[in-house]
């Protein structure tokens, strides 16, 4: 469909996943076969219009010269025909923030999330990891097993930053061997914390959404950020709300139930003594814990991020902690949590959480 047609710097073309009433969803970030979401704000009241679009052959319809990307027609095409192209370039830096994954209006700017706001200056991280099926046959019998490398990071700069600051909220991803001896997860195709990160240390993430898997469960507001995920997934059986907590994940079924529900009320933290409360033996050395990193974007007018009640209320989630919570948030999403439970306070989160 188009919005905006005949509109200068908002036309632009996109598919629809998932007609929700009055709601059109479009992809989710990471769809590899078309555009992720919006590229531009559109108001209220903008148009939108169905097209039908008509396959073009190369070569037989059309050429594109390699090295400047030019298409020629070969075949007229007709006038003011809106030629649509799939292409892959080299990959150019955004000016803004693109969707997290499975993005939604759930969760905002008080999440952390920074989609469609400024580029900030700072570390980045780019990684790339691999995996393959291989199949033993044994015993009159054939398995496949999927083989999947660790990954391969590397971090860069942006902008005016000059020195290369790599996240350091858990010291090592060799503190998760303490107790698992690998991490793999979606059917074995990630291995290892580094690999998780590179989509999971994204504010803002969702888990699966309707409109990628229509049939799935509706779970407002759920994310499958790191901070508040693993904190919930650790202390599992020990969560208030352990019979409700489920995440959507992927599913090995066909749309529209290409999703698989998990829940986490049966798990029992096992590294003693003290259990969850002992933060190091998933942080090690690293003192984030002790006091959580601001996620409010640095330049843009938006609400600040309540990266307290984001990482502190994912464990203590009973309705009486949840309450104090935002007793201490103000209006405007301030909090004040630090006043008692910042390092070196009566209350800090090193003294509350000392094993004892």
């Amino acid at each position: 469909m188009v919005i905006d047609e005949g509109v200068a710097g908002k036309e632009e073309y996109l598919r629809a996943q998932w007609v929700d009433g009055t709601r059109l969803w479009f992809a989710a970030a990471g769809a590899s076969g078309y555009q992720p979401g919006l590229r531009y704000a559109h108001a209220a009241g903008a148009t939108v219009s169905k097209v039908t679009l008509a396959a073009k052959t190369l070569n037989t319809d059309f050429s594109v010269n390699a090295s400047t990307g030019q298409l020629t027609e070969v075949t007229e095409m007709g006038t003011d025909a809106v030629v649509l192209a799939t292409y892959t370039t080299d990959f150019v830096l955004p000016a803004v923030y693109g969707p997290p994954l499975n993005d939604s209006p759930d969760l905002g700017p008080a999440a952390g999330k920074w989609k469609g706001l400024p580029v900030v200056p700072g570390t980045y991280t780019v990684g790339i990891w691999g995996s393959r099926t291989l199949s033993l046959a044994l015993n009159g019998e054939t398995n496949s097993y999927r083989s999947t490398s660790l990954p391969a990071d590397v971090d860069f700069l942006v902008g005016s930053a000059k020195t290369l600051q790599p996240a350091a909220i858990i010291a090592s991803g060799e503190a998760c061997a303490s107790c698992h001896t690998d991490v793999y997860a979606h059917g074995g195709s990630r291995r290892g914390f580094d690999t998780c990160v590179l989509c999971h240390g994204n504010a803002g993430s969702e888990d699966r959404a309707r409109y990628v898997a229509a049939n799935a469960p509706a779970t407002t507001g759920t994310t499958v950020e790191l901070r508040a995920m693993l904190h919930k997934i650790h202390r599992g059986a020990d969560l208030a709300q352990a019979a409700t907590y489920t995440i959507v994940g992927f599913g090995a079924g066909a749309y529209p139930n290409n999703f698989g529900p998990v829940s986490f009320g049966e798990v029992e933290f096992p590294a003693m003594p003290a259990g969850v409360k002992d933060c190091s033996v998933c942080h090690g050395t690293s003192k984030a814990w002790q006091s959580p990193a601001d996620r409010s974007h640095p330049t843009a007018a938006a609400p600040p991020a309540r990266v307290w009640q984001a990482a502190c209320g994912s464990c203590h989630d009973a309705p009486a902690a949840a309450a104090h919570i935002d007793v201490m948030t103000s209006s405007i999403g301030g909090e004040s949590c630090a006043i008692c439970h910042d390092t070196g306070r009566e209350l800090a989160t090193s003294l509350v959480h000392k094993i004892r």
